[in-house]
């Protein structure tokens, strides 16, 4: 059981990091295009 949860912590953990990685390149890209 430990190891399941360890798989979905680390996937949640991707998700968030690549939630907050396209969160902090959109504004980067707006001031780039303008």
């Amino acid at each position: 059981m430990r190891r399941r949860f360890f798989c979905v912590l680390v996937a949640t953990g991707l998700m968030v990091l690549r939630f907050l990685s396209m969160v902090a390149v959109s504004p980067d890209r707006r001031y780039n295009a303008s």
